[in-house]
């Protein structure tokens, strides 16, 4: 069973922001063509032999409160099989059942603030039944040139064509079935159908091991025209793994639109794509063993657990541990199977790491490594240690063994007479003669008396190098090669006590009058602020 609403983006008679007319005079050229005088042939949820005046007049009525350029009604396609329609004998009345059926599932999947459920009497909506399909362009059989366009397709071909508006019948709500998942369920609406269809005609489509080939082929001659080859072997075997269900096609479909736009281009990512299909089935099974022996672990937990390592190998691999650890009696509680999972995981992140280390040149004995992050409990330093080894191997550090495995040992703390003791075993690079120690800050290190050079009669001197040389002095400042000045040199400062000096001397030496005369004209004191300020 086939249930879709057909996208506006295929333009012509689908485009649905104006008039309704154009796609119900679409619809009635069966009626057309067989030359019908009858052209009653719409039906809706309590009434049939509608004409399409009325439908097109009701749609384009039934718009206030939509903008200029929004959908005014969506176009629906119900397509059975032709399995499903030999099993309900063609018979158009009972697929007109099923389609209003099919709409009260589309008024209820929309979700209102309010919380109330539509029902399909609140829907504009109007159908038409069609027997005969034809071929296009881009079916299988034209490109494969088993067909030609437009030729009829053989066969039963009975389906129905329905438009509903996008404006409940009051015109209070907007009614998108593409305005995502808050606000209609598109796969809970098919989901319903499908199930409402068995229900209804008491149908169960029980596919062969051939026909399921046979879909399963039409399916990859896709993939391949979406330019990826897959081996239909290796599919065929997949699907028989997974039984042919229907996370296995939905993930075939998946993979097909990520071909088309790119995302899959290669044999290994498609592959993986479909082994992974089959995950969240084999992770319910795995519980539900476990379920059986007596331990129940949360599904949502373990689901997030899974998504995380990415259902990889080394996560079966630690649930089929598990289960053993679980059959022989070790773990018995919820608990400590959740701290296995753990560790499982922490014992794939630490195999990433040495691969990567091996990658570059950087070979650590595995078990050494595995035993010192079990003692450390793969502690955050743990890590920062390895990545810290990882990044100086990049840049071309050739360690010695002592030198590695002392990078994991903790420091030594401060002994009891508080001095710090040398570490013998300090494993980084030695530094060259040029590199300059900074603290934090990154200001220079404040100097201690120790370093300062006590003279005669002073309280401080100048900085002494380590070396014991000192810089020439010149005028009371070192000097460097070039004779300009060097570091800072502190001044020297007298111990003498401080002696009253005559002031009165130099207010006279300070005065204008004694000034000496410039040119015969600065005669007194008027005379010479004048002068001065001409000079200004």
């Amino acid at each position: 069973m086939v249930v879709r609403v057909l996208p506006s983006s295929r333009g012509d008679v689908y485009s649905n922001t104006g008039s309704a007319g154009q796609l119900v005079k679409y619809l009635e050229h069966e009626a057309r063509e067989e030359k019908r005088e009858d052209r009653a042939i719409f039906f809706n949820l309590s009434q049939d032999r509608i004409r399409g005046e009325v439908v097109q007049q009701h749609l384009d009525t039934n718009v206030k409160g939509l903008r200029a350029k929004e959908a005014r009604f969506h176009s629906i396609v119900i397509a059975p099989s032709q399995d499903e329609l030999t099993h309900i004998k063609d018979d158009p009345e009972k697929l007109k059942q099923y389609t209003r059926k099919v709409m009260e599932n589309y008024a209820s999947n929309f979700h209102s603030r309010t919380g109330k459920t539509l029902t399909g009497d609140d829907l504009v909506w109007y159908a038409t039944v069609h027997t005969s399909r034809r071929h296009r362009n881009q079916d299988e059989e034209v490109q494969s040139g088993l067909a030609r366009n437009r030729q009829e397709k053989g066969g039963a071909q009975t389906h129905i064509h329905v438009v509903v508006s996008a404006r409940d019948k009051r015109m209070h709500r907007t009614l998108h079935p593409d305005s995502g998942p808050k606000q209609f369920n598109y796969r809970a609406w098919l989901q319903n159908n499908n199930r409402d269809f068995t229900q209804q005609f008491g149908y169960h489509k029980l596919l062969t091991e051939e026909e399921q080939r046979q879909r399963l082929d039409k399916q990859l001659s896709r993939i391949d025209r979406a330019g990826l080859m897959l081996d239909r072997d290796v599919l065929a075997s997949v699907g028989q793994q997974q039984k042919y269900g229907s996370r296995f096609w939905q993930t075939l479909n998946r993979l097909e639109r990520e071909v088309r736009t790119g995302n899959v281009f290669t044999l290994n990512q498609a592959y993986e794509r479909l082994q992974a299909g089959d995950n969240p089935n084999r992770l319910e099974k795995q519980l539900g063993r476990l379920d059986q022996l007596g331990l129940p672990l949360d599904q949502k937990l373990m689901n997030s657990i899974a998504k995380q390592q990415r259902y990889s190998s080394g996560f079966w691999k630690a649930l089929t541990t598990l289960e053993d650890e679980t059959r022989q009696g070790i773990v018995q509680t919820p608990g400590l199977a959740y701290e296995r999972l753990r560790q499982a995981e922490l014992q794939q992140r630490l195999d990433r790491q040495l691969n990567r280390l091996d990658r570059a040149g950087l070979l650590l004995d595995r078990n050494s490594i595995n035993s010192i992050a079990q003692e450390q409990r793969y502690s955050a330093k743990f890590w920062r240690t390895l990545s810290g080894l990882e990044s100086e191997a990049r840049q071309g550090w050739q360690p010695t063994y002592n030198q590695i495995y002392a990078r994991f040992t903790p420091k030594q703390e401060r002994t009891s007479g508080g001095a710090k003791r040398d570490h013998v075993n300090d494993s980084r690079p030695p530094a060259s003669d040029n590199r300059v120690s900074l603290n934090r800050g990154g200001s220079r290190p404040r100097p201690t008396p120790e370093n300062y050079e006590i003279s005669n009669g002073t309280t401080a001197g100048s900085p002494v190098p380590e070396s014991g040389n000192r810089a020439p002095v010149a005028n009371g400042l070192p000097q460097n090669e070039e004779g300009r000045g060097g570091a800072y040199r502190l001044p020297t400062l007298s111990t003498r006590p401080l002696q009253p000096v005559n002031l009165k001397p130099l207010l006279a030496a300070l005065s204008f009058d004694s000034l000496p005369q410039e040119g015969g004209q600065a005669k007194n004191r008027d005379d010479f602020k004048r002068k001065r300020r001409r000079r200004r």
